[in-house]
């Protein structure tokens, strides 16, 4: 693996959009991150929670593009959390998942089988209260 060097966004960006209403989320992909983007995708998280009822709102990021850790930061304060990589997901490889969360998870009710899948699960909902309590 190669780790580019990071660079702010520029130019605009371009966001695909798809609602999955029968399980009240979102997924909400950069195709192209710009300037623009973490603008859009705060738009698009407002019109997806107030509008359409969307209760978790998934944002990809490609991993390959130098402005992704910059956008993925700004998202943070927005109150999206990291939720994961998504292994050759895109055409240009790698996605960076965050997830934004209407009601916040609670650890009780998840069963996990896998020792290392109970550390991630801890993780993820650790990331989750941090971005929370930074809001």
């Amino acid at each position: 693996m190669q780790l580019g060097k990071a660079a702010a966004p520029s130019g605009h960006g371009t966001l695909a959009v798809r609602i999955e209403s029968c399980a009240a989320r979102a997924v909400v992909r950069a195709e192209q991150v710009g300037e623009d983007t973490v603008h859009a995708i705060r738009h698009a998280k407002r019109e997806l929670v107030e509008r359409s009822a969307v209760e978790v709102v998934f944002v990809e990021l490609p991993l390959n593009h130098p402005a992704t850790p910059q956008v993925a930061e700004e998202l943070e304060n927005e109150g999206f959390a990291l939720s994961g990589v998504a292994p050759h997901f895109a055409a240009g490889g790698d996605l960076l998942r965050l997830v934004y969360l209407v009601e916040p998870l609670e650890r009780e009710p998840i069963k996990i089988f896998e020792p290392f899948a109970d550390t991630l699960v801890n993780y993820a909902l650790a990331e989750q209260a941090r971005v929370q309590d930074a809001l």
